[in-house]
């Protein structure tokens, strides 16, 4: 919402939109928001998925850039890295929740 009330600093050329909200109230909030931009909206997302959903998009990104390197060996040999540097987060994103909740059950017991 803070976002929208700065429509004189925003560029006209947004295409996509994705929404990281600070608390769960505001995630519901913008789930129902209509304002401007709505069009451009491709994802609102709660505190907890932050993490996850950043890690995802910079990889999609990623990919989806790569076949305009094609002839840029060195700069493709980057972007793979990166790309693979960041599954390698995701991965250790999913072990740490993994690890979280089988706390959470041997804590129950």
């Amino acid at each position: 919402m803070d976002w929208d009330k700065l429509n004189n600093e925003i560029h006209f050329n947004i295409n996509e939109v994705y929404i990281f909200c600070d608390s769960f109230n505001d995630y519901i909030l913008m789930q129902k928001w209509n304002g401007r931009y709505q069009h451009t909206i491709r994802g609102v997302y709660s505190p907890d998925q932050v993490d996850y959903r950043l890690l995802r998009l910079d990889v999609d990104y990623i990919w989806s850039i790569l076949p305009e390197f094609q002839e840029d060996r060195g700069l493709s040999r980057i972007f793979r890295a990166d790309a693979k540097r960041l599954l390698t987060a995701l991965e250790e994103y999913f072990q740490d929740q993994t690890n979280d909740e089988d706390d959470d059950g041997q804590n129950e017991h």
